[in-house]
């Protein structure tokens, strides 16, 4: 969270949405004891009446509809909508969803809400909540890390192994590759060439690819690294980003920088050797091809090869910076814990 003044009162900032018509709010506490949201109009600049939410009302999650319509997702659970005259409308929950974190709106209306690695979606349309439950004895939707590749098919990884899900609905349940088993996958991509690509950010040795018919395992016998990768990132260059971690039992603040994989090649760029640190959360390149990434209490910007690092005496807050993302106007967001968005 960071400082900011409206009604010229210092405020703490938890989230800013929109909308495609530029309807949106701001949802900030101005002191320890209440809650406000003020609705916006990010294309005209300019704000209406600010909605004071009692306390049990105070939000976990926030988003906002195409019509203007807040829903919330308050700390006790429960969601309701706040309509265009500012009214609250209890909101009828899924009643098997369970404890609830998240809720987000997607481009369709659809409603996405998470709890404790399970997700579900509510259909606008139709009224009813779906969780997606797998057609394999024993294997629960844990969801550790989802991906869709350039044909619509969804990929999702579990505590032990993949599903695969079509277009059509076709579950395909990978629980190895190569004879080992597939455990704790934090991260799914694909390159340039169609191939699925795995890693995990806590076990070594648990780098794949996939070419629709074969598992190929990737580690320091064929140029890459034996070491546990976190994240797999595709720059708008094409390329494939690596972040790499060295987790060494209760030392787990290591990192081995980033691995490029080009044309089935792997490689460091030169820029890596000049880091202070190399533990990465996160990855973005933008399109003038300059590259950030963060990590822990610092952000580095990689500009025509050159690498610029910001630290805590740069005005960065205290603390791991978990992710990074540019919206469409260029600017550059990153959170931190505990000192949320910036």
């Amino acid at each position: 969270m960071f400082l900011c003044s409206v009604s010229s009162e210092k405020c703490k900032i938890s989230q800013i949405s929109e909308n495609k018509y530029g309807e949106g709010f701001v949802a900030f506490t101005s002191i320890p004891s209440e809650f406000r949201i003020r609705r916006f109009n990010f294309n005209l600049s300019n704000s209406t009446k600010e909605i004071l939410l009692q306390s049990n009302n105070f939000p976990r999650s926030i988003d906002i509809f195409n019509d203007g319509k807040i829903l919330i997702l308050n700390r006790q659970g429960n969601t309701h909508i706040i309509d265009k005259n500012n009214q609250f409308i209890e909101w009828a929950k899924p009643s098997n969803v369970g404890s609830r974190n998240f809720v987000f709106i997607d481009e369709q209306e659809g409603i996405w809400m998470g709890s404790f690695g399970k997700i579900h979606w509510f259909q606008t349309i139709s009224k009813y909540w779906t969780y997606r439950k797998f057609n394999f004895k024993g294997k629960n939707n844990d969801c550790r890390s989802l991906f869709m590749d350039k044909d619509s098919n969804i990929w999702t990884s579990l505590l032990v192994g993949l599903v695969k899900i079509d277009k059509h609905g076709n579950e395909t349940f990978i629980e190895s590759a190569n004879g080992q088993i597939i455990r704790e996958i934090t991260t799914i991509n694909q390159d340039e060439n169609g191939k699925i690509w795995i890693g995990s950010g806590s076990l070594r040795n648990m780098t794949f690819s996939f070419d629709g018919k074969t598992w190929k395992q990737h580690n320091a016998t064929n140029g890459f690294t034996n070491q546990s990768v976190h994240k797999i990132e595709k720059g708008i260059d094409g390329k494939l980003y690596f972040l790499v971690f060295i987790n060494k039992g209760f030392e787990n603040e290591q990192g081995e920088g980033i691995y490029v994989s080009e044309k089935g090649t792997f490689s460091k760029p030169n820029w890596m050797s000049k880091l202070k640190q190399k533990r990465f959360y996160s990855f973005l390149q933008q399109k003038d091809s300059s590259i950030w990434i963060v990590g822990l209490s610092y952000i580095v910007k990689i500009e025509n090869n050159t690498a610029y690092e910001f630290q805590v005496n740069n005005g960065l807050p205290t603390g791991n910076i978990y992710d990074i993302t540019e919206d469409k106007s260029g600017k550059i967001w990153f959170f931190a814990v505990p000192k949320g968005l910036h």
